[in-house]
This record gives structure tokens, C-alpha cells and sequence, in this order.
């Protein structure tokens, strides 16, 4: 239903068509094949590690491995569950048949490997799609695009959120649009929103809208009865307008969007004009990575207090998934994912005060995670592990330096900065770099782990959280927690008992480490390991609890954690007691593991004076009361919100999915 609006010429779909194709489970394929077959677009099917046996599959869905011709290009399917050298000697044979320079595209379930992607970089290959990590990575191999596809059906092991890729040709070159699966004809007017005061002068007309079947063709507002004016598209989900015919007093506005399809969506909000000035967003205390400082408490001691104004919004382009913004020296520094290669994927930089971009630096993948600054050096990590030092006033390279084989890893972690040094990486690759020269320091040396790291695999957003003496990471599925000695990198002690910490960030205070993974929230004693308390983080698919991805904000006797079914708790730090209990709407799209849940929360919480701020898969920032859990304020922007927010001063600083940057001060006049 909604791929094929689109009116695509066919569909592929890379693997894993049902979950279990031995004894009764083969079961899945009749009921697959029927629904294939009652579609009315052709379906090209690559062979998955769940598909197996080969021969049920091939009995109900065909040859295993395959090429097939449309519009002058020659695409190619292989199977990479069976054996490698007779399809290598059948692809070699194939590619040699082609006319010279035919353009070749090539499918398959497993991400590629160097070898095959240097056999395919000598014709005329320009991608290669694949499926079996449930995520999203887009990167370069010499001449080759590789694009990982995350799943259609629910979200990815990385917090993908479920869709699917449309991929076009325009003069010669390949274009790749995401979409946001059962995300349909939305519309949100951002500013002013509803029941908002504003202040004379130049307002600013902010409305996000998007549907995942249809483009966006106009969006239109008017103001009371005056006629409709239309508004500019800003990014992918934002259009914006600004409204000078202002007069004191209470006015409604109304936006209007018209679809491709035809379909047209209505949204209004009421709002008030006074000629009073609200307060400027004015930096206080940095707040220069994720969860602010080392230890990750996500706490500040500037006070915010609800309810909130909207003094910016600023749309960059690319997408804010799990990267938060961070703040440090008047200024906002963000790292952003492209997944469509437009330019957009790295970091930018953008006044604090006002919102006007400073600079930006491009990178050829993703940043996929918050950078981290320190003095006059911003750090950031692209998802094929390149690390860059950019400078943090204008934005030019300092250093780079490589973790290891960008083919190898999936890099979703984000540094952190201590006495001058930068702790990052993912397994087997977690050095700790000179943070003013980029050299290694150390690298890190684990006791009986070597078989386990292997590659990042899946990847991990789990991300070093320092000490005085150690430092903690979580890495890729079964590795557990480890605590690394801070000035050697050797390992202390790893702590694995169901414990899989594939996402979550742990969080120090004091002599107690909290940690989220495999579905609880785990107290421990930070020297050793050892467990004080758990509690259980409840998420919509029972199966899949372990992916939980929002980190512990830790003040004083109380912890706050977010959790994959919508919740957001406050517990007591000492025993664990539940204190009290928050949830949040329903989901705009589903970014969970294996899940199309109702609600999902997969950003942290953060703590301003009594206030907890967090921002939910609703489209909502949220403040709360930390003592009760009652609800002070909201704001809904419309756009799922993934990450989590900054404070710095007077000002809130959350980032949407779309790649929009927002700055809310207390509605206190100045």
C-alpha cells in the first residue's frame, strides 16, 4: 500500500523473506508466496540466512542466484548462503556477456566483502544492496555505493526506523530516496503553535509535513481570512514562511498541504500577539557532549524552567537520529546521517543565540552519533570509522585518524573527552587518542574477549563513560560491560550475565555505575562490577527487550530512564524502588528492534533543576516534574524525536529527525 503508489518498475526485496524456512516453519513460504503473487508489481527476491534450506527455497521462490535487463542496465542477484566459487565463476561469466559499460547494479543478503567489491569495481558496478543487519549504512568502496537496507516491516537493529529505499536514475546518476514506513499524509503546525504567545515583529510560519507515499507538492498558510501565501520548503519534512502583517491580539492560523496524490491535509492553532519581548536564548555552562560531561549524568545546574518559548528553529538537512545536540562556547554543534548522499552527512555549527548556521563540515558517511568538544576542538566519528578534530570555530580539519577496515565497522558509538583525551571506537578497535595531536595513547587490551569482539558487527551506540580511573563501554552483542583501566586501556572486569548491551550508554555517579541492557536498568558497584539492583525496562516486543537505547540521567538519590515501550521512569538510585511512572503518545514511526510499537522512547533524559526534559518517537518534547513525574509542558514539533536534548543558559536544545535544530527559553520576560 505504500510502495505502490510510488509506481516503482519492481520491487527487491534482500533477504530473509520469512524467519525460518526448516520443518513446520517452511510453512512461512506458502503464505509469503501468496502475497507476492497478489501484488501487483513485480518482486525480485534474494535469498536470506533465515530462507535456508536452499532447496525450500528454490522450490517455492526460484533460482537462488540470478541477472536480469530493465532500462539499459543490468541487475544481478547472488545467493550468499551457498557455495561462493561456482557463483563466482557463473557472475564472472554473466559480467563478460555484457556490453561494454552497461552500468551493473548487484543484490545480495550480506554485506559485501572487499573481494568481491574489488572484482565488481573492475566493470561498470556503481552499487551493491544489502539487507541481514536490520540497519542503515551508506558508504563509498572506491567506485561502488554499498547500501544496507534497514526492514519494511518493523524497526532495525540499529533504531532504523522501518521503510524502505526508492532508487532512480537521472543523468547518470543514482538517486536514493528513504521512506518512512507508515508515516501517512502528516501534518503539524510548528509555529506558532497552538495556544503560543508570540511577540510583534517577524514571525516565523513553521509547519512539518510528510507522507511516505506521496511528495509534498505545496504547503500553504493564511491568517485568520487573509488569502493563502505559501510557504518554502527547508528540508524534508519542514516548510517555512514569515508573517510581518502582525497586530496585538488573539489570531488563528491555518496550514494547508496538497499532495502528488492529490489528497490535501488541514492543520490550524490558535495563538496571541503581544508587543511584550520574551528572553533570548543566552549560553550558560557548556554542555560539550552527549549527556554533557564524562561520566554521562545528563545533569545540569543551569535552571530551565517550564513552561518554555520557541526562540528558533533551524532545519540543516540530513537527519538527527540518535545524535544530540551539544553546546560549548555559544555555540551548537551537531553530527548528522545522510543515507541519501545529498552533502548532508557531518557537522554543523550554529549560533546559539540566533540559529544562523556558522559552518559545516561534510563527511563521506554519516555521523551517526553526538561529537564531543573540548576547548577549541570539536571530535566526531563517521559510521565507516573515520575520527575527525575539527576546529571548532571554523570548522577545519585538525586530524583524522582511522579505526580500522571501513567494510568491517559500524560506527554508532559517541566520544568522550577527559583530561585532554579522547576515548572512543567500537570492537575490537577502542583506542584513546592525544585530543590536541589525534596520536594513540593506547589501544585497548582485552583478557579471554579477542573471540568474542570480532567486528562491529551490528554496531553499538553504547558509549564510553568516564571515571577517575577507569572507563566503561559496552560493545557489540555478547561482549558485556567492561571497565577499562584509564591510563593503560588493559581490562579490569567484564561483566556478561544476560548482560547485552548493544545500545545504552552507562551513567557514574559517585561509586555507583547504572547501566540499561537486555531489558533492565542494572545498578553496580563501579570498582568491581557487581550488582546491586536491577530493574526491568519493559518494551513492546518481549523477544527484543535487549535493545533498549536510553541512557540513565543521574541526580543526587534518583535516577531517570526512558524505555522501547514509551515509558519514562524515575527510580530510586539507592534501591532501585520505582518512584514514579510517565508515557508518552503513540509512535509516528517505529524504530525499535524487531517492533511496530505504539509508543517508543530511544532518547535520554535530562535533568535542569527539578525539571526532566526528554523527547519522544511522538513528536513531543516533554518537561516533567522529577519529583512526581507530572506533566509541566510539552511541545509537539510533529517529527519523531530520536535523540536528546541539550541545556545550556536559559535554553533547551533538542534536535528532530528531520535534521531541525530547536532552542527553547522560559517564557519569562526580559
Amino acid at each position: 500500500e505504500e510502495i505502490q503508489p510510488l509506481e516503482p518498475a519492481f520491487v527487491v526485496a534482500t533477504g530473509d523473506e520469512i524467519n525460518n524456512g526448516h520443518g513446520r516453519s517452511a510453512g512461512m513460504y506458502a503464505h509469503y508466496k501468496a502475497a507476492i503473487e497478489g501484488y501487483a508489481l513485480p518482486i525480485f527476491n534474494v535469498v536470506g540466512n533465515h530462507d535456508l534450506p536452499i532447496e525450500i527455497y528454490e522450490d517455492f521462490l526460484g533460482p537462488s542466484y540470478y541477472a536480469f535487463d530493465y532500462g539499459g542496465r543490468h541487475f544481478v542477484v547472488l545467493d550468499c548462503m551457498s557455495d561462493v566459487d561456482q557463483q563466482r565463476d557463473w557472475l564472472r561469466h554473466d559480467l563478460a556477456l555484457q556490453p561494454e559499460g552497461i552500468e551493473i547494479l548487484v543484490f545480495q543478503h550480506y554485506p559485501p566483502e572487499k573481494d568481491l567489491l574489488d572484482f565488481l569495481s573492475q566493470h561498470n558496478t556503481s552499487a551493491i544492496f544489502s539487507g541481514h543487519w536490520h540497519s542503515s549504512k551508506v558508504s563509498h568502496h572506491q567506485n561502488i555505493l554499498c547500501i544496507n537496507t534497514p526492514p519494511l516491516r518493523f524497526g532495525g537493529f540499529t533504531m532504523s526506523p522501518r521503510g524502505f529505499r526508492k532508487v532512480s536514475f537521472r543523468s547518470g546518476e543514482l538517486i536514493l530516496e528513504d521512506h518512512l514506513g507508515g508515516c501517512g499524509q502528516h501534518l503539524t503546525v510548528v509555529s506558532p503553535t497552538d495556544g503560543a504567545v508570540v511577540a510583534t515583529g517577524k514571525i516565523q510560519i513553521k509547519a512539518n509535513t510528510y507522507d511516505v507515499s506521496s511528495k509534498v507538492t505545496t504547503v500553504e498558510y493564511r491568517i485568520e481570512k487573509e488569502p493563502w501565501k505559501s510557504m518554502a520548503a527547508v528540508g524534508t519534512w519542514a516548510w517555512e514562511a514569515v508573517w510581518t502583517g502582525n497586530t496585538p491580539g488573539a489570531h488563528t492560523i491555518q496550514v494547508r498541504t496538497k499532495l502528488e496524490s492529490g489528497a490535501i491535509l488541514n492543520d490550524d492553532a490558535a495563538f496571541e500577539v503581544v508587543d511584550d519581548l520574551f528572553a533570548c536564548p543566552q549560553p550558560g555552562s557548556d554542555w560539550p557532549m552527549f549527556q554533557r560531561d564524562p561520566a554521562r549524568t545528563g545533569t545540569t545546574g543551569d535552571p530551565v524552567n517550564p513552561p518554555l518559548h520557541l526562540a528558533w528553529s533551524t532545519t540543516i538537512g540530513g537527519n538527527a537520529h540518535i545524535s544530540s545536540p551539544v553546546v560549548a562556547n555559544g555555540t551548537v554543534y551537531i553530527g548528522l546521517q545522510d543515507e541519501e548522499m545529498k552533502g548532508n552527512a557531518g557537522v554543523c555549527a550554529l549560533d546559539a543565540r540566533t540559529g544562523d548556521i556558522k559552518w559545516k563540515y561534510e563527511t563521506p558517511a554519516s555521523v551517526k552519533n553526538s561529537v564531543a568538544v573540548h576547548e577549541n576542538l570539536v571530535f566526531a566519528m563517521t559510521v565507516d570509522g573515520e575520527v575527525y578534530a575539527l576546529d571548532a570555530a571554523t570548522g577545519a580539519e585538525r586530524w583524522a585518524y582511522r579505526l580500522n577496515n571501513a567494510l568491517k565497522l559500524r560506527v554508532y558509538a559517541s566520544p568522550a573527552v577527559s583530561d585532554g583525551v579522547v576515548y572512543l571506537g567500537v570492537a575490537p578497535h577502542f583506542v584513546a587518542l592525544d585530543a590536541r595531536t589525534g596520536k594513540e595513547v593506547w589501544r585497548a587490551t582485552f583478557i579471554e574477549m579477542a573471540s568474542m569482539l570480532g567486528d562491529e558487527y551490528m554496531g553499538s551506540y553504547s558509549s564510553p563513560c568516564i571515571g577517575e580511573e577507569k572507563v566503561y563501554v559496552g560493545f557489540n552483542l555478547a561482549t558485556g560491560l567492561v571497565a577499562l583501566d584509564k591510563q593503560t586501556g588493559h581490562q579490569l572486569w567484564n561483566k556478561m550475565h544476560l548482560h547485552n548491551p548493544l545500545h545504552a550508554t552507562p551513567a557514574l555517579c559517585n561509586d555507583m555505575l547504572y547501566h540499561p541492557a537486555y531489558g533492565e536498568l542494572r545498578a553496580m558497584k563501579a570498582e568491581t562490577g557487581d550488582e546491586v539492583w536491577t530493574f526491568p525496562l519493559p518494551a513492546e516486543n518481549p523477544y527484543f527487550i535487549y535493545w533498549t537505547v536510553s541512557s540513565p540521567t543521574i541526580a543526587g538519590s534518583k535516577v531517570f530512564v526512558g524505555s522501547l515501550d514509551g515509558s519514562v521512569f524515575a527510580l530510586d538510585a539507592f534501591s532501585g524502588e520505582k518512584l514514579w511512572h510517565y508515557q508518552t503518545g503513540e509512535t509516528m514511526a517505529s524504530f525499535g528492534p524487531c517492533m511496530r510499537a505504539e509508543s517508543q522512547v530511544t532518547s535520554s533524559p535530562v535533568l535542569s533543576g527539578n525539571t526532566v526534559y526528554l523527547g519522544s518517537a511522538d513528536g513531543r518534547l516533554y518537561a516533567l516534574d522529577a519529583d512526581s513525574g507530572k506533566e509541566m509542558w510539552r511541545y509537539d514539533l510533529g517529527v519523531p524525536i530520536t535523540s536528546s536534548a541539550a541545556i545550556s543558559g536559559n535554553t533547551v536544545y533538542v534536535a528532530s529527525y528531520d535534521g531541525s535544530i530547536y532552542a527553547f527559553t522560559q517564557t519569562a520576560i526580559a
